[in-house]
């Protein structure tokens, strides 16, 4: 049970100012040097780095959209004050989309079956070579990144008109979308676990993968929530809305 809300907040501490714009600039422009000099270097082991830090991105966007649906879907109250931190991670959706998509270009320091060793392909069953025939592979990653960035907007948008309007037409069409996320998302992102990353060696199969995965991808989302809004709260940002019992709960 999560404990009323104290009616005195804590002043709140001072809050710092973000970064001037040229500091990102500059970490995209060192981010691209560190690239290209890798690529150059040795680019299968630069390509292989690129697909855990677009999957790392994606997951942590994903698990905030988890949290968001599972919220509506439960009817859940206590996680009222820090659902907004969850819905500002699926903001990154875009970028992890854009990172996972340019492994295209690394497909073959990747993927076997994109290199042209179709003989481990054909080992793993008579379907897989034109499963695993390369524009269907990320078409198939397009429509599924798509798909989530799209619902995700949808989910976030009612979620912020519900601030502004009291009509519950809102508050149904966040569980509609949750609902819809939720069915849509089983069935995708098993897909997409074994062809992202089950596929790094298609001989090899697994039909509890996608669990362990997903598994993941919920706890980077927790965490990844939990650690934003400690760092909010002693910021001052939360102060009057996060308790001890949320923190317990997350």
């Amino acid at each position: 049970m999560i404990a009323p809300m104290p009616q005195t907040a804590q002043p709140p501490r001072a809050i710092t100012l973000p970064p001037p714009r040229w500091v990102g600039a500059a970490a995209v422009a060192l981010a691209s040097i560190a690239i290209a000099s890798g690529l150059t270097f040795d680019a299968a082991r630069t390509w292989s780095d690129l697909l855990v830090d677009g999957f790392f991105v994606l997951a942590a966007a994903l698990g905030g959209l988890l949290f968001v649906a599972i919220h509506h879907l439960s009817g859940a109250s206590w996680s009222a004050g820090v659902r907004r931190v969850a819905e500002a991670m699926t903001g990154a959706l875009p970028v992890a989309a854009l990172m996972m998509l340019g492994l295209f270009f690394g497909r073959r320091s990747l993927y076997p079956w994109a290199a042209g060793a179709l003989s481990a392909v054909r080992e793993s069953g008579p379907a897989s070579s034109w499963y695993f025939a390369t524009p269907f592979v990320f078409a198939r990653m397009a429509l599924f990144l798509i798909v989530w960035t799209v619902l995700a907007a949808s989910i976030v948008r009612s979620s912020g008109r519900q601030d502004l309007s009291a009509d519950p037409i809102h508050r149904r069409r966040m569980v509609r979308d949750s609902a819809l996320f939720a069915v849509v998302f089983a069935w995708t992102f098993s897909l997409a676990a074994a062809d992202w990353l089950l596929s790094l060696d298609p001989r090899w199969t697994s039909t509890i993968f996608a669990v362990y995965v997903f598994a993941g991808v919920f706890v980077e989302g927790v965490a990844a929530i939990t650690l934003a809004v400690v760092l909010l709260h002693e910021r001052g940002y939360l102060a009057d809305v996060v308790t001890p019992h949320h923190m317990h709960d997350l």
